[in-house]
């Protein structure tokens, strides 16, 4: 997570009204880790703000660090996102951007969590210890093994599943 430069966030008070700003937030967090690939966004906020396409690309980075910021930090009022600001900062700039961050930050947060790489979640597992009774070899009656059932969730097409894996554990596995 990278610096906030807060003097380029004052090129949105050259937008001409409120649903810019909100649809500039929403822009930067949606393309916060890749902004400059996205030529056309870049062109049209140019444009939005009067700004030349370098200042449109440093303003977007800025706020893209800041909502990074925000998620991290788990601000979830207006005021724990408005202490990110330095005090000297536009008074209605700084609350502007704290409320329509206020108000995205659940999603935010959560579309961050998804979009993790991770181990899968474990949903249940169960286990259990055999020991063969019989069998035609000889070496292989009364050796236990450790069966482990482990439930994973699986989503296909917006529909849940639960993928189950068993796992046989031997004695010979077992030895250091």
């Amino acid at each position: 997570m990278g610096e906030v430069n807060f003097d380029v966030l004052l090129h949105l008070l050259k937008a001409s009204s409120k649903s810019q700003v909100v649809d500039f937030c929403h822009n930067c967090y949606i393309h916060k880790d890749d902004i400059s690939s996205h030529h056309k966004l870049v062109e049209n906020t140019s444009v939005t703000l009067n700004i030349g396409q370098e200042a449109a690309l440093e303003t977007m980075n800025a706020m893209a660090e800041l909502e990074k910021k925000a998620v991290f930090h788990n601000c979830s009022s207006i005021k724990d996102v408005a202490a990110l600001f330095p005090e000297n900062f536009h008074k209605n700039l700084k609350e502007l951007l704290s409320k329509i961050i206020t108000e995205n930050i659940h999603q935010w947060k959560t579309d961050t969590i998804n979009s993790l790489v991770s181990l899968p979640k474990l949903v249940d597992f169960d286990w259990q210890v055999n020991v063969k009774m019989a069998s035609n070899n000889t070496a292989k009656i009364n050796i236990p093994a450790c069966v482990l059932n482990l439930k994973k969730p699986m989503v296909v097409e917006h529909t849940n599943y639960w993928e189950s894996n068993n796992e046989g554990i031997h004695e010979k596995a077992c030895d250091y």
